[in-house]
């Protein structure tokens, strides 16, 4: 068995937070009139959440996709956070935080291709049903894609793939 890895009081705190505020866009939660610096120290405390915590997997991947999506926006985030280039940004937490190369790339086409959701409905539905959807759903309506994570609230992994 692995060992326990504990949560720092910052990562507590930051888990708490986003739980009062489950049902707000991501985009909310994140907006982009952060400081860069900000959205930096962001991306750095999700990698160490997502490191550590499985149960928040689901939820934080939504964030760390936001903060994706505004570090290729905006790109004095990826300056704040020591890094020149997405994949710079990448190997960092990668190394870091020992989170798959996988996770970060699940993380950025579900947001890219589903930006809506709030961090409740990543918890309910969970990352897994969720890659699904954001890959057959690539460049869909946003009607087809709210009838498809309606259909992935709703039914088992095995239903989903029929």
């Amino acid at each position: 068995m692995g060992a326990l890895v504990r949560l720092t009081a910052q990562e507590v705190q930051f888990l708490e937070d986003l739980a009062e505020r489950k049902d707000d866009a991501i985009e909310l939660l994140l907006p982009e009139s952060l400081h860069p610096r900000k959205v930096a120290e962001y991306i750095d405390l999700i990698g160490a959440v997502l490191g550590k915590n499985e149960k928040e997997k689901g939820v934080v991947i939504s964030l760390l996709g936001r903060c994706f999506w505004l570090a290729r926006q905006i790109p004095e985030i990826l300056g704040a956070a020591g890094c020149l280039t997405i994949k710079e940004l990448e190997d960092k937490l990668i190394a870091k935080h020992t989170i798959s190369h996988g996770t970060l790339w699940d993380a950025s086409k579900i947001y890219d291709t589903i930006p809506e959701l709030t961090p409740q409905q990543y918890r309910e539905i969970g990352p897994a049903k969720l890659k699904r959807v954001a890959k057959a759903f690539r460049g869909a309506s946003d009607n087809q894609k709210q009838r498809a994570l309606e259909q992935a609230r709703t039914l088992t992994d095995a239903q989903l793939l029929h």
